[in-house]
């Protein structure tokens, strides 16, 4: 990939086929019953295909950690165009979600979070004048983490 300022342009996703669904690229499906609405969405969202999924279905995915290897680069394309893109909840739900991802799978994905770490530089003046205080925390412990 080449380097291009501060990040590498965009994260690569032609690797990943956008028309498949999680289910599909991943060889494995959710529980059949959902016992919570929760799990319920996370299954119906899991029969999408990737390409299709909104901010708020990828925020609830990668809040629970489903997924990441296939919905991080997606959305780190998204947060490089703008980091405080907002799902259900608030603007920069999406970031939130990404950088609350467990420290154990960063150790393994180092190039995903060097993207992650580069967006937040290339918008730091904007982030933190958005007065989010607990998006500026979270942005603080993973970057130390």
């Amino acid at each position: 990939m080449r380097e291009v300022g501060l990040w590498p342009r965009l994260i690569e996703i032609n690797y990943i086929n956008l028309h498949e669904t999680l289910n599909e690229l991943e060889g494995r499906s959710f529980l059949a019953e959902a016992p919570t609405e929760l799990i319920r969405k996370c299954i119906a969202y899991k029969k999408l295909p990737i390409g299709d999924l909104s901010v708020e279905q990828l925020r609830l995915l990668i809040g629970q950690n489903i997924g990441l290897p296939y919905l991080l680069p997606l959305a780190i394309n998204m947060l490089a165009v703008d980091p405080l893109l907002e799902g259900d909840f608030y603007e920069g739900d999406l970031l939130m979600s990404v950088l609350r991802v467990d420290k154990d799978y960063w150790k393994e994905d180092i190039r995903n979070k060097k993207a992650v770490k580069a967006i937040l530089e290339l918008h730091k003046f904007r982030l933190q004048n958005e007065g989010i205080r607990e998006l500026w925390q979270a942005i603080k412990v993973f970057e130390v983490a």
